[in-house]
């Protein structure tokens, strides 16, 4: 789709020095030059005014747990050391921000937001995030297309008190100038608490039962999916590493297949047997079909695939993708979750606080401060160790009061 849009801005645009024109059968002189095709003063002229939530200081506040706002991205910027939002450029960014009143998960959408451009569904990226400035933020959830059109939706549990920073973008495939931008409809919905994942119990491909008890304590990536679905298919390799990295710390990827049975009466074993040993597929693969649809149900409809919960070692569920992610966006969504309760040790060592942790598949910086409240955090200098069983590090102590945390690279 993206693709095709391309190709109809590259034949409607006309690049005349002063801005973008989007073209329609007229002529007009303007400026001196010849247009063919112009309709409308070109964006960021004639001291045409960005949206006050252009910048990140100027986030705009959301308040509630059933929000609907209005905006727009028109004439707005992306500022300087400011994330690229799901994985694109963009280009004209606005900002809201929003605190969760308590632990519980959050559906942020786009849908309803319109072009400007295309006078279609606006093309958006929307990413969320921790941090106090634009440069130094934690990306907390990131989608480009949504599960109805190009607008986008996040799904992602929530910590009391913390505060969200909510970046809205338009999709650009060069320059910012040519991001798309429009009118802007952004909805939260706020559930407290984690709903539970419902339970199951399906064929794997050697014919045996499993059941989603058998993941009980894991960090469990249940992905619907099927072998005719490109993007299924495309993430399928950052599903492998994910499964390969965090097996040993407590992961388990399950895909769950919605092919349908070649005989129509027994699950599809032949067809994904050879799909699973030609893909080196590295993780349980259970069937749904012919006789268990009531397991998509469960899990509200599996309208669009692949589409895929992140459920925490509690069985809640933490977070929802729908669509094709990469292994940075998965990676991002399961660490807090495989290390929540990472223990870590503290003793006086010969004037030395020694820090010590289980040897995990991530990897572990310490850092320090004197002033909680200040939110300034060093990195120390000290090298990280390990015997094999645990890792850890000493650090040399002054005669001020120190605080130590780890922060995962």
């Amino acid at each position: 789709m993206k693709e095709a849009l391309r190709r109809i801005a590259e034949r409607n645009v006309f690049h005349a020095g002063m801005g973008y024109f989007t073209s329609r059968p007229r002529w007009l002189l303007f400026a001196g030059l010849l247009v063919l095709g112009w309709t409308g003063f070109p964006s960021g002229v004639f001291g045409q005014v960005p949206p006050v939530n252009d910048n990140f200081v100027n986030a705009i506040q959301l308040i509630g747990t059933n929000v609907v706002a209005t905006g727009s991205n028109i004439n707005a910027t992306k500022e300087a050391g400011e994330p690229d939002h799901a994985g694109n450029s963009g280009g004209k960014s606005v900002w809201w921000y929003w605190q969760a009143p308590a632990v519980g998960y959050v559906t942020i959408s786009t849908l309803g937001s319109v072009s400007s451009v295309y006078g279609g569904p606006l093309d958006t990226i929307l990413g969320v995030y921790t941090g106090s400035a634009v440069a130094n933020l934690s990306e907390v959830a990131s989608n480009d297309d949504g599960p109805i059109d190009a607008t986008s939706q996040v799904n992602f549990k929530t910590s009391a008190g913390t505060v969200y920073r909510i970046a809205v973008d338009g999709y650009s495939y060069d320059i910012p100038e040519d991001a798309d931008c429009g009118s802007i409809e952004l909805s939260l919905q706020f559930i407290p608490g984690l709903p539970s994942a419902p339970s199951w119990s399906l064929p794997t491909l050697d014919g045996s039962e499993v059941s989603s008890t058998n993941f009980a304590g894991k960090v469990v990536v249940l992905n619907f999916w099927a072998t005719w679905c490109g993007p299924c298919v495309a993430e399928i390799p950052a599903l492998i590493a994910l499964q390969q990295m965090y097996a040993p710390d407590g992961l388990t990827v399950v895909g769950l297949s919605l092919d349908d049975s070649t005989d129509g009466i027994n699950p599809p074993y032949s067809l994904l047997n050879s799909f699973a040993s030609s893909y080196g597929i590295n993780y349980p693969v259970v069937m749904d079909r012919p006789d268990a649809y009531e397991v998509e149900y469960l899990y509200g409809g599996i309208n669009y695939i692949p589409t895929t919960f992140i459920i925490d070692r509690q069985n809640h569920i933490a977070q929802s993708f729908v669509g094709s992610q990469n292994y940075s966006t998965y990676e991002s969504a399961v660490l807090p979750l495989i290390y929540a309760n990472l223990t870590v040790n503290l003793a006086m060592v010969n004037g030395s606080a020694h820090l010590s942790w289980p040897v995990t598949q991530a990897s572990f910086l310490v850092e320090s401060t004197g002033d909680l409240s200040s939110g300034v955090w060093t990195a120390s200098s000290a090298t990280v160790q390990s015997d094999g069983v645990n890792s850890y590090v000493d650090i040399p102590l002054g005669p001020t009061t120190q605080f130590f945390r780890l922060h995962q690279q």
